[in-house]
């Protein structure tokens, strides 16, 4: 699920993972829905939404997902 955004802002994150087999990325998309561009979220950072996007999706990815639990992936506004 897509969650609107405005270029600009400011978007801290936590994840508490269970496993090291899996990534937590955020996907920043344009109007169109493409992902313009990928970061790899890493807890305790933040990270400003880039110009053009109006609109992030969490994305977890690996190889070995099915082993792999991520408890509480939080996402808000700073």
């Amino acid at each position: 699920m897509a969650i609107p955004v405005t270029a600009g802002t400011k978007l801290g994150f936590a994840v508490s993972q269970a496993g090291a087999a899996g990534t937590v990325s955020l996907e920043q998309l344009g109007a169109a829905g493409t992902v313009l561009k990928t970061v790899t979220l890493v807890a305790g950072n933040t990270l400003t939404v880039a110009n053009g996007v109006t609109a992030v999706r969490i994305r977890l990815a690996g190889g070995l997902l099915a082993t792999t639990t991520f408890d509480d992936v939080r996402l808000w506004e700073e």
